[in-house]
């Protein structure tokens, strides 16, 4: 659900062009700060849409390069 949550917010971020403000995500560090580690987005957007693996928790976005990506938490 949380996966779900963050994939709508991420898309009604980017259709309000960055109504959200410019600090919307992690950055990587930040991601292994909270205990988590970065999967990066390939373009396309599947890893915004389809999450985490199995069994991982969702920490949030996280702001990298041009497509960016999520950070998970075995």
């Amino acid at each position: 659900m949380r996966a779900l949550r963050f994939v709508i917010f991420s898309l009604a971020c980017g259709l309000l062009l960055g109504a959200c403000g410019d600090d919307d995500g992690f950055s990587p560090e930040d991601c292994e700060d909270e205990g988590g580690y970065f999967v990066p987005d390939s373009g396309g957007g599947e890893t915004h849409r389809d999450g985490c693996p199995a069994g991982e928790e969702l920490i949030g976005g996280v702001r990298f390069g041009v497509e960016g990506g999520i950070c998970c938490r075995r």
